[in-house]
């Protein structure tokens, strides 16, 4: 009988640098200050009633044999400028570094695929900002940390 062997997409040796710990702890702590310092920074308009729902730590999604592990995703609400309260998702992939723009690039669509939406919003959070515009251009927002 055949075995079940499960890999992972991406092997990410930024997890093991106490730099990501300190970014995603920071990212827990302050989820509601982070998504309005975002939504204020792309969007221009003001909302109210922004709350974190939900925190997801190290979420797996699957593509057949292998699973890929997004670091963070916030769920969150807000009320729209229509009065109407919306719902929404972040996935946030945290870097310590950046030695490798494709690789962050093709990684984050890799899990765009995999969730089968290109309209997800996928944030980097990073301590460099030197590859922002890029990354939008893309349609991946950015985030420098500065903790």
């Amino acid at each position: 009988m055949a075995k079940n062997y499960q890999t992972s997409l991406f092997e990410e040796a930024d997890l093991k640098e106490p730099l990501h710990d300190k970014i995603m702890l920071w990212l827990d702590a302050n989820a509601e200050l982070f998504l309005n310092e975002l939504v204020e920074k792309y969007t221009k308009m003001p909302i109210s009633g922004l709350k974190a729902t939900k925190k997801i730590w190290e979420h797996k999604i699957k593509s057949g044999y292998q699973n890929a592990f997004i670091d963070l995703v916030f769920e969150y609400e807000y009320i729209h400028s229509d009065g109407q309260l919306r719902k929404n998702r972040l996935y946030i992939e945290v870097k310590s570094k950046i030695p490798s723009l494709g690789e962050l690039i093709r990684q984050i669509h890799q899990y765009q695929d995999i969730l089968n939406s290109h309209e997800c919003k996928f944030c980097v959070v990073a301590t460099e900002d030197k590859y922002e515009a890029i990354l939008f251009e893309q349609g991946i927002l950015y985030y420098k940390y500065n903790g």
